[in-house]
């Protein structure tokens, strides 16, 4: 899953914007597509008070009490060395994986059973593989 996220997230989009569009497409182009957002509480939970505050001092309010339900823009990034960047950039996508990781499945389990029967038909197949 974390494959096809990188996929569909197009970790590497810029190369083929910039060779297909020529200095029309630039990397930062897409940026503003490349943002979610996060309560307070998740971020504290895994970097604490001071590395909340340290990238996102707009949760300041939910350390205060005034806002309990803050939420705040994280950019998604995979080559970040903030958690949860890397988080978010995988959370973004993570929908579109799964289906797109069904489908794929789904389409080499429908060619494995149908080179099966073709090897069966053929008598090439183990003895143990029943077919119908």
């Amino acid at each position: 899953m974390i494959i096809s996220a990188q996929i569909i997230s197009g970790q590497d989009w810029y190369v083929s914007c910039i060779s297909l569009l020529g200095p029309f497409c630039t990397r930062d182009s897409h940026a503003a597509y490349r943002f979610s957002t996060r309560p307070c509480a998740q971020i504290a939970s895994v970097l604490g008070p001071g590395g909340t505050l340290k990238y996102y001092p707009s949760c300041n309010a939910f350390f205060d009490g005034s806002s309990p339900n803050k939420r705040v823009m994280v950019f998604a990034d995979f080559g970040s060395e903030n958690p949860i960047e890397l988080v978010t950039a995988m959370s973004i996508p993570f929908g579109a994986a799964g289906w797109m990781a069904l489908v794929l499945h789904t389409v080499a389990m429908e060619i494995y059973v149908c080179a099966a029967r073709y090897q069966h038909r053929l008598g090439i197949c183990a003895d143990w593989i029943v077919l119908t």
